[in-house]
């Protein structure tokens, strides 16, 4: 037997959902954020995929010997960082500028300042949703 251990790192975006480990395409486990977390696997090729929700990782292979520590590190992807912070800046610009201009804003105007955040958004969450994990060899 070997000891897989995945560490996932600590980070804002996505810290309170759990994220399911699969091995093989079978659960075995579960990753707090912050944590690490040690299984015993059989040797040989495994192939690790995180997943919560809609979401997923890649996944990567791991090739294990007995008494043979693999360490994992997992994150989400730093494209989605990009995303999450993009959309919380723009939410706190559109909410300033309809605070400061109220009486004379016109509504097209919000419409027209949120369809791009709305389209950003829905097309990042689509396409990065396979994406959204990014699980490193840690070394030792």
């Amino acid at each position: 037997m070997a000891n897989l251990i995945i560490v996932r790192k600590k980070q804002r975006i996505y810290r309170n959902k759990p994220v399911s480990i699969y091995l093989n395409q079978k659960k075995i486990g579960i990753i707090q954020n912050g944590s690490p977390v040690s299984f015993s696997i059989d040797e040989g090729v495994h192939s690790v995929m995180p997943v919560t929700g809609l979401f997923r990782g890649p996944g990567t292979k791991v090739n294990t010997r007995i008494q043979e520590h693999n360490k994992l590190e997992l994150s989400v992807h730093p494209a989605v960082q990009l995303l999450y912070m993009t959309l919380a800046v723009s939410a706190v610009f559109i909410s300033l500028v309809f605070l400061m201009f109220n009486d004379r804003l016109n509504p097209l105007f919000i419409g027209l300042l949120l369809i791009p955040l709305i389209l950003v958004m829905v097309l990042g969450l689509i396409f990065m949703r396979k994406y959204f994990f990014v699980l490193r060899n840690a070394g030792e």
